[in-house]
């Protein structure tokens, strides 16, 4: 996580890997279906709502996806791969400073028929709380001689 300086915008690298499986005997052909999806990237956040028990941190971003479909019937099978970029758009709600829940839009570029995908991210902070406010740096002392 990079902080820019004063700026107040955060900017966090994301990787995500998704696998799909089924339909399984599609319209009753016999035929098999499964996915898998990895992209990596990184958004840019700022939070707009602060209170104690509440942060509201919109964000945007873009990642670069590989996703591939393999089809399969009777020990044959046939795989297809693609890889693109996708705009990434959403929300993070942390809640308490522990719970964050990201609900996100993620849009591929180009006109090659591709859906936009939603998805829902639920986390927990396991590590030290951060501080609500930034503290100045200390300057050491100056000794006189």
């Amino acid at each position: 996580q990079l902080r820019p300086h004063r700026s107040g915008f955060q900017i966090c690298p994301v990787a995500r890997f998704g696998i799909g499986l089924g339909p399984d005997n599609i319209g009753g052909s016999d035929v098999d279906m499964s996915t898998r999806e990895f992209s990596a990237g990184a958004i840019i956040g700022k939070v707009v709502y602060r209170e104690p028990s509440l942060q509201v941190i919109p964000t945007g971003g873009l990642s670069i996806v590989n996703q591939n479909v393999s089809m399969s019937s009777g020990g044959v099978s046939a795989d297809e791969s693609d890889t693109f970029f996708s705009l990434d758009f959403g929300a993070g709600l942390l809640l308490s400073q522990a719970f964050t829940i990201r609900p996100m839009i993620s849009i591929p570029l180009g006109g090659d028929g591709r859906d936009e995908s939603y998805s829902l991210g639920i986390s927990y902070n396991f590590g030290k709380r951060a501080s609500t406010g930034a503290q100045p740096a200390r300057r050491p002392a100056r000794r006189s001689r």
